[in-house]
């Protein structure tokens, strides 16, 4: 098997583990438990059942490679549970969120600018990506780490992808982020103020 397809199935798996733990309730249990039982659901991802396909192939054909950030956050997920709600998470979603909505609608065809065409020659981006490192450095050392991970993946090019932007954030991170960071907090309040006004009544 080719190391970028490793890549891509890999990141299948550690999403559908996260995914199966995460809604079963697993993730309260503690840390010796959840990383074999997520290695045991990894192997068994890889086993063929779909004509010769396996659901990790099969899920990796959907959604395509995971970005290095999407693995990190994953990563912690499993290691912590989902349970802490950390400021360098937060921040790498708003970045993700902040990048996606800037980089998707602009690269849909409509618009004479095609920013995700500059991540195949990312000089720029590259300069971008080391300012915001050092800007986090100061106070979220960990998203400094996550953003050298995913200029380090793209330079020894451990992806299918020759595109800096598919190593810093992809569509289902995006998609997270928005639920995250604005759609749930939006729904927790609207559902708050109408509980209020059914105990005024």
């Amino acid at each position: 098997m080719a190391l970028t397809t490793l890549w891509g199935i890999s990141g299948a798996c550690l999403l559908a583990a996260v995914l199966i733990i995460t809604m079963t309730g697993l993730g309260r249990r503690t840390v010796m438990v959840r990383l074999p039982l997520a290695a045991l659901l990894m192997v068994i991802m890889l086993v063929p059942f779909l004509r010769g396909l396996s659901p990790a192939g099969y899920l990796y054909g959907c959604i395509g490679e995971l970005s290095v950030t999407t693995l990190v956050l994953l990563l912690t997920s499993l290691l912590d549970g989902g349970q802490s709600e950390t400021k360098w998470r937060r921040l790498l979603l708003l970045l993700a969120l902040l990048g996606g909505l800037a980089l998707y609608p602009l690269s849909l065809g409509p618009f004479a600018v095609d920013p995700y065409a500059w991540g195949y020659r990312p000089w720029w981006l590259l300069g971008l990506v080391t300012i915001v490192g050092l800007l986090a450095a100061k106070r979220r050392t960990a998203v400094t780490v996550v953003l050298a991970l995913a200029v380090f993946a793209f330079s020894a090019n451990l992806a299918a992808s020759t595109n800096l932007w598919d190593y810093l954030f992809d569509p289902l991170l995006v998609v997270y982020a928005l639920w995250e960071l604005i759609l749930r907090p939006l729904g927790a309040k609207l559902l708050g103020k109408k509980q209020s006004r059914r105990t005024k009544k």
